[in-house]
């Protein structure tokens, strides 16, 4: 019995947590850049839990191609003080909104590493620079130390290069 009330208790805890972070959120799936909130999954004494963690998406920079039918993005992802900001370049087409989560949003085991429109991304705040060669080719800049998680060399037909800086 006392396990059981222990467990509510934490349950209720937890929903007191997820029930203003959702009224808050206000569809927040549909702003592109903005505070949105996913659910994690953990298990404690074999119990799980639905955890909410809030996240923004800051856009630094936005460069469309020369045909102005692809727009490329450099995005700054902050998942607050438990870990390091990323750094993510989005490709899209120049008329969609900005979405770095893409399908990804809904699986908590996916995240913006497996969303194939990143086609970089890196940790912290390095600086990162987008140059347009032609309609079908993005040389994207970052220098040597930085230390990258994602470098895709091709998204539908753009080609994609990184020079040294």
């Amino acid at each position: 019995m006392e396990r059981y009330l222990g467990d509510l208790w934490r349950q209720f805890q937890i929903a007191i947590y997820i029930l203003p972070t959702l009224l808050a959120c206000n569809n927040c799936w549909c702003q592109s850049v903005t505070t949105h909130t996913i659910f994690t999954e953990f298990a404690e004494d074999g119990v799980k839990y639905m955890v909410p963690i809030e996240y923004s998406d800051t856009l630094k920079s936005s460069v469309n191609s020369p045909d102005k039918r692809v727009a490329a993005a450099v995005v700054v992802r902050d998942v607050g003080a438990t870990a390091d900001f990323s750094t993510i370049v989005n490709l899209r087409r120049a008329d969609e909104k900005l979405d770095v989560d893409g399908d990804t949003k809904l699986d908590p085991n996916r995240g913006p590493r497996d969303n194939p429109a990143n086609v970089f991304s890196a940790k912290g705040l390095p600086e990162v620079t987008l140059r347009w060669i032609s309609a079908t080719s993005l040389a994207i800049v970052c220098k040597p130390s930085c230390k990258t998680f994602t470098k895709r060399s091709k998204w539908k037909n753009i080609n994609i290069s990184y020079p040294k800086k």
